[in-house]
């Protein structure tokens, strides 16, 4: 008896249109609830979910009323040194696309969220695919991080938070480092990160942010485009910015190359097992698709590479989703060190597995999904357990 499913997504987004489509090669029960509804506080859909049901959650991205309902939940009147939204600024607040809003305090709200729906079902006999404390776990990347680390999995070191320019270029001297990843602690597709190198007092600074000045405020749009800073003035301002929504500072690995270009892999595990693999080549330090990465193809990568590395990598990617032994899939972002010498895991990725056109063996990322969370249902697997 395979149970109801419930998935809480956006119902115009093309992750939600993309499951839906496979939900209906399955003779499943399955309902949908916006988060827009589930936001709002009402929560009378929890009181007809039957026992047994499990909960897959979805991104809550690329919707601005859901946005700005997180940033709502997020609101705290103490003292911060981060962007904080108020309440009468978010009523006047406008749609600007691309606009980065107050992360730390959207993520402040996205955690209240998570443990709401969790409280809201506690006592109940449900299950999730991905359960909202790993989903908050892999929002944070510090946390995600530290996880990784402490169950064995290379990960890049990380320096600390720093409060602006000159606290990062103080954490670089400390760290003997010249290369960095500045990050906020709570984004994802990139948003709001820069690559800063610094030698022989020479700056550059590397980002899909532009930066907007206008009514005495800087504001932060993201792009499509990765944008070269080399001006200290500008460097230091747009550090300064991204400071201010609560970011960390990472070691900025050297990686791999194929083809002539630097690359590193997005890698969906599923039960465990390494399914899809998508290779990610770039001329820049962001290898983002949305930002103009190529996508470079497994099997050659894999004969550069040789078995043995190859077995490494996804070893690597499936020892790290060993770190959320409660979820049952995770998009792993790995690097690769030059001459194919150690793998790192850059980041687990809660809504990673979006991958449009990729199948394993003959499967997508959902399919693969929904058939490896009916066996689990069942109590037998429904994928076949032989992995790349």
């Amino acid at each position: 008896m395979i149970p109801r499913l419930y998935l809480i997504g956006n119902l115009e987004s093309r992750r939600t249109r993309f499951f839906v489509e496979s939900v209906k090669r399955f003779e499943f029960k399955w309902q949908i609830v916006s988060w827009e509804r589930l936001l709002s506080g009402a929560d009378e859909w929890v009181q007809g979910i039957e026992d047994g049901s499990s909960i897959r959650l979805d991104s809550p991205g690329q919707n601005f009323a859901v946005e700005k309902a997180l940033l709502r939940w997020g609101i705290d009147e103490r003292e911060t040194r981060f962007t904080r939204i108020s309440a009468q600024q978010l009523e006047k607040l406008p749609y600007e696309k691309g606009r980065v809003l107050a992360l730390d305090q959207w993520y402040a709200g996205w955690q209240k969220v998570l443990k709401y729906l969790e409280a809201s079902l506690r006592g109940r006999s449900v299950s999730y695919f991905n359960p909202p404390s790993d989903v908050g776990a892999m929002f944070d990347k510090p946390r995600c991080n530290r996880l990784l680390n402490e169950s064995g999995v290379p990960v890049p070191p990380v320096f600390g938070s720093p409060g602006d320019f000159d606290e990062l270029v103080e954490m670089m001297r400390l760290g003997h480092c010249r290369r960095i990843f500045l990050k906020p602690c709570y984004s994802s597709s990139a948003s709001g990160i820069v690559a800063l190198e610094i030698q022989a007092g020479r700056h550059q600074a590397f980002s899909s942010v532009e930066m907007v000045r206008g009514d005495g405020e800087i504001k932060l749009f993201n792009s499509r485009h990765v944008k070269r800073y080399e001006g200290l003035a500008e460097i230091r301002e747009l550090v300064d910015a991204i400071c201010r929504e609560n970011a960390y500072v990472e070691r900025w690995l050297p990686k791999a190359g194929l083809g002539g270009k630097r690359f590193d892999l997005r890698i969906v595990v599923v039960a465990g097992i390494a399914r899809h693999v998508v290779v990610r080549l770039s001329d820049h330090p962001m290898t983002n698709l949305h930002l103009g990465a190529k996508r470079g193809e497994v099997g050659r990568l894999r004969e550069a590479m040789g078995e043995p590395a190859w077995a490494s990598v996804i070893a690597t990617a499936e020892k790290a989703m060993r770190s959320f032994p409660d979820s049952l899939y995770g998009g792993i972002d790995l690097l690769v060190s030059p001459g194919w010498k150690k793998p790192h895991v850059l980041e687990v990725n809660a809504f990673g597995d979006f991958l449009p056109g990729y199948l394993w063996q003959g499967l997508d990322t959902f399919t693969c999904e929904l058939k490896a969370w009916a066996g689990r249902s069942q109590g037998r697997d429904q994928v076949s357990t032989t992995g790349l």
